[in-house]
């Protein structure tokens, strides 16, 4: 997953409450993967992680 204009998630434009609430509404409960694009990818991984975590997502 990703942002608007490949940004990290809660970075852009993209609603992630109505995404996931959909991707359970259907049962989903797997794994998801966010796309990291830049030249420092562990700091991106981090950025997203915290993104994520502020839009009530953590990783198990």
């Amino acid at each position: 997953m990703t942002d608007t204009d490949r940004r990290l998630p809660g970075d852009g434009g993209v609603r992630w409450e109505l995404v996931f609430d959909g991707i359970g509404d259907i049962g989903f409960d797997s794994p998801v993967s966010v796309e990291v694009w830049g030249d420092n990818p562990d700091e991106l991984a981090r950025a997203s992680a915290a993104g994520l975590h502020t839009l009530g997502v953590t990783a198990k």
